[in-house]
């Protein structure tokens, strides 16, 4: 692979000009089709056998229109006061117009009529119980009435009977009234009298069940009442008044454009003296990408290239190679939005992991291609040499990105899989740009990759050229002198070439230079005192992990977005003036068994497990909401005591799913449970069941993947902890400022509360990668001093001189990058800009440059022991271009035979 790299950077060399147009174009028309197909990302987070999703699904299946979302819209009066009839008139009018007028609105629930309606239904139960008992009085009335005359016919029916038993012959009513006109005119009575009995009976068994039927009714009522009790949508001083937003489309997928219909059909209509804020569902626009914080990060990361570059030509050239591959990749990630649904965090991680690895890899190119230079190589030659070689590393870490990142499509969440996938093929693409456009503008640049001061302290012309020795001095002692002032790495050229040979006549050893280097800096003091050290890092990083032992994982609402904001405003306007659980309703489906469905029986289910839910701890109000067509299905809201972040709303949805059985055998439905709460929960239960998997999967790997590079058993395990040791205080810090909320004002963490439920997952991901670019990095000199000959101690010091400082400067790169996301303006982003920064701080700072230096200076020779049997079966992978530096080194010695032959 090396050779083939070499190959390719002295091409790419070659062809500069070519190359950058290919590439440009490249990066116009990933750009064009971003604008043309892009539809946008969603703030939806989603897992399809998640028990609330098969609970919403089938309620899309029954009701569909009950599926797609609501906002809420929060009305304060500017003055405190109650709203007057013109405000609230004003306000109605408002909200009917936005629905008739924005075609996203499907309807809108007005705050005053509802209120209304409710304060209505119990002065109606009032009204309604007074007329049933005044009912109650005259259907008695009636009742004893009708005995009275009842008895009166009985009375007067056995008075006739003596009047006919007096009469000869026994003869019957008919007979005597023909007979008798006096007995005709009783009889005639009496039986008027009966049929006005019967019609009176009639009419009380008439009464009687209407009665009964409003009574049903108004002890209905009285249910529905009480369990409204609770409820309103106006405060009691009339000042605030929570409207809300039903919509024909799922929020989460709404454009900016729409979400601004919305807020500006309502505001716009709105009276002076009133304020109306938005909910996070009605505002949250995730469509931007970059904001001003992630810029200042690029530029702190270019000021830190200025530092190691020495040049403003050199320290925009990693940055523009990383934009180039970078931005080609995040557009392809907006294009295939419109054929995969995205997240808002898909694009923004391509973004983030692009630009950072991005600059790294190509400083790493760069870096290499300098010290060649400055070693007298040619230019093309040095930047052939610089890909072939630091190329390799850059290809093999890229590509252990690229399977840590793709691995996330494992844990079988689909958004994460996505996520994962949208960040690997931005990093591929970002190794392509690394191995091309930076040989491709390292050969545009030309001499200028050195100042022209370093130039001539190395005893070149400023333009790269020899110059000639000073008088007095001789070849050895030139060569030393430059080689004092070489990196490592490069020395096993130097000392092949020149500094053997000066070595022979002045009698020093050939690595007597590189170790009188090593054995300065922090990579000398660590290894000075290894045992300090690696307490030091072990004590300060268990120290910050402890507080991990109380992640809790969530996802964002209202009260994450900034203060001042219209959805946090609106977030605490509900919690203050309704209770906090307004902010966290919960969608109880209610599924009637199939037999003798009707308005009424579904009806009564619903009150039924109104009533049950409304009786359990923690619950506010547990109202119906409405029924299906075909009365198969009723909706019950439920109304925690706390707010969706709270630990104890989970705990209600967990007791609620435990009394599922109960339920049904007091009411004889199936209940199930979901809405965006009852959601947030469900996602975060599963990537917390996903995270230990997901990290079994990446120690393995990160094992093997170190067994493969250093062919060693003990830097692979020594590797593998400090990547535990970095990961688990990089949760422990999150917890710390965004659930305890240590330094939340100057992070910005409005409302501490549960950390971002796909953070630790996405987190284990991105450091692992991470962590073995930088084990990559600054082992690999390690490994190659010692393979050149130097004993085992002095190995570490000369490896971490070569690397360290990469390993530093690209440490600090990807913090700058990834900080600059900590006050973005999309809130899910900021923890991850923050966790990703820290990790990145305590693997490179902590592990890889103390941590590791210190371990491998205490195991000494034994960091490189690999049993014989593994040794053999295991694949030689040449990370450092060993094989390439051999070959170019042999071709250097023949040519310098042959010219001394022909001189």
């Amino acid at each position: 692979m090396a050779t083939l790299l070499y190959r390719v950077g002295a091409w790419c060399a070659r062809k500069a000009p070519a190359i950058m147009i290919v590439w440009l174009m490249i990066l116009a028309l990933a750009g064009a089709a971003a604008l043309v197909f892009a539809k946008g990302t969603s703030s939806q987070y989603s897992v399809p056998d998640a028990p609330y999703q098969r609970v919403l699904d089938e309620m899309n299946e029954r009701m569909p229109e009950a599926t797609f979302g609501s906002g809420t819209v929060a009305f304060r009066s500017a003055d405190g006061q109650a709203f007057t009839e013109k405000q609230r008139s004003e306000i109605t009018a408002a909200l009917n117009g936005a629905a008739e007028d924005v075609p996203v609105i499907s309807s809108v629930t007005d705050p005053f009529e509802t209120q209304e309606q409710l304060d209505g239904a119990a002065r109606g139960v009032s009204d309604g119980q007074q007329q049933l008992e005044s009912g109650r009085e005259e259907l008695e009335r009636g009742e004893r009435e009708l005995a009275q005359q009842r008895d009166e016919l009985d009375r007067a029916s056995q008075e006739l009977d003596r009047s006919l038993g007096q009469l000869p012959g026994n003869r019957d009513r008919e007979e005597a009234a023909q007979l008798n006109p006096e007995l005709a005119d009783q009889i005639d009575q009496l039986e008027a009298g009966q049929r006005q009995l019967q019609e009176g009976e009639t009419q009380l068994r008439e009464s009687r069940q209407e009665l009964d039927s409003r009574s049903e009714e108004l002890t209905a009522a009285q249910r529905r009442t009480a369990l409204t009790e609770e409820q309103r949508f106006v405060t009691q001083d009339g000042s605030v008044a929570r409207g809300i937003v039903d919509f024909a489309k799922n929020p989460t997928s709404m454009s900016g454009d729409e979400r601004e219909q919305v807020t500006s059909a309502i505001s716009g209509g709105l009276p002076a003296g009133v304020m109306a804020d938005y909910s996070v569902e009605i505002t949250q626009d995730v469509s931007g990408l970059v904001g001003s914080t992630e810029i200042i990060g690029i530029v702190v990361a270019a000021l830190v290239l200025f530092i190691v570059l020495g040049t403003i030509v050199m320290a925009g050239l990693p940055v523009a190679s990383a934009v180039i591959g970078c931005g080609t990749g995040v557009a392809l990630v907006y294009a295939l939005s419109s054929v995969v649904d995205m997240t808002a965090t898909d694009p923004v991680l391509a973004l983030m992991l692009g630009m950072g690895l991005g600059i790294d890899y190509a400083l790493l190119i760069t870096h290499r291609h300098r010290t060649n230079l400055l070693d007298g190589i040619p230019l093309r030659e040095s930047i052939a040499r610089a890909t072939g070689t630091a190329g390799t590393s850059v290809l093999f870490a890229g590509l252990t990105n690229v399977i840590a990142l793709a691995a996330l499509a494992t844990v079988g969440i689909p958004f994460l899989g996505t996520m994962g996938l949208a960040g690997a093929g931005t990093v591929m693409l970002v190794i392509l740009a690394s191995v091309t456009v930076t040989p491709a503008l390292l050969s545009l640049v030309g001499p200028r990759a050195v100042p022209a001061k370093t130039w001539r302290e190395r005893g070149f012309t400023e333009h790269g050229e020899k110059a000639a020795p000073p008088q007095g001095a001789s070849p050895a002692a030139s060569a030393e002198a430059r080689s004092a002032r070489s990196s490592a790495h490069e020395q096993a050229e130097r000392i092949e070439a020149e500094v053997r040979r000066s070595a022979e006549t002045a009698g020093t050893e050939p690595g007597a230079m590189a170790l009188s280097r090593a054995n300065k800096g922090w990579g000398a003091f660590v290894t000075r005192h290894p045992i300090a050290m690696i307490a030091v890092a072990v004590l300060v990083l268990l120290a910050l992990a402890l507080p991990a032992m109380q992640l809790r994982l969530g996802l964002p609402d209202g009260a994450a977005e900034p203060p001042g904001s219209t959805a946090n405003t609106a977030y605490h306007a509900v919690s203050e003036n309704f209770g906090e659980g307004a902010n966290a309703p919960i969608v109880t489906m209610v599924s009637l068994p199939e037999e003798n469905r009707s308005r009424e029986q579904a009806d009564a289910a619903a009150l039924d497990v109104s009533e049950y839910i409304a009786g359990m701890e923690g619950v506010v109000t547990a109202v119906p909401a409405t029924i299906s067509d075909d009365f198969r299905t009723a909706l019950v809201t439920v109304t925690p005591e706390t707010g969706p972040a709270d630990a104890r709303t989970e705990e209600l949805v967990t007791e609620l799913r435990d009394q599922r059985e109960a339920i049904q055998d007091a009411t004889g439905t199936d209940v199930g449970f979901t809405g965006q709460t009852v959601a947030n929960i469900d996602i975060s239960d599963t990537l917390n069941a996903a995270l230990p998997v997901y990290m079994a999967i990446v120690l393995v790997l990160c094992l093997v993947i170190m067994l493969l590079v250093f062919r060693s058993i003990w830097v692979p395990v020594m590797a593998t902890l400090g990547f535990i040791f970095s990961t688990v205080a990089s949760f422990g810090a999150v917890v710390m400022v965004y659930q305890m909320g240590w330094g939340a004002d100057f992070f910005g963490v409005h409302e501490p509360g549960p950390i971002l439920a796909f953070l630790p997952i996405l987190l284990v991901g991105v450091l692992f990668g991470l962590s073995v670019d930088y084990q990559i990095f600054i082992v690999s000199g390690m490994r190659e001093a010692y393979m050149r000959g130097f004993e085992a101690h002095d190995a570490v010091r000369v490896g971490y001189r070569q690397g360290g400082t990469v390993v530093t400067a690209c440490g600090v790169i990807m913090v700058s990058v990834f900080a600059g996301f900590i006050f973005a303006h999309v809130s899910v982003v900021r923890p991850i800009g923050f966790a990703l920064a820290f990790g990145v701080a305590m693997d490179a700072f902590l592990i890889r440059t103390t941590f590791i230096p210190a371990t491998m200076q205490l195991l000494g020779k034994h960091a490189w022991w690999l049993p014989r049997w593994l040794d053999r079966i295991l694949p030689n992978v040449d990370v450092e271009g060993e094989k390439l530096n051999e070959r170019l080194a042999a071709e250097d010695r023949k040519g310098r035979e042959l010219s001394n032959a022909a001189g």
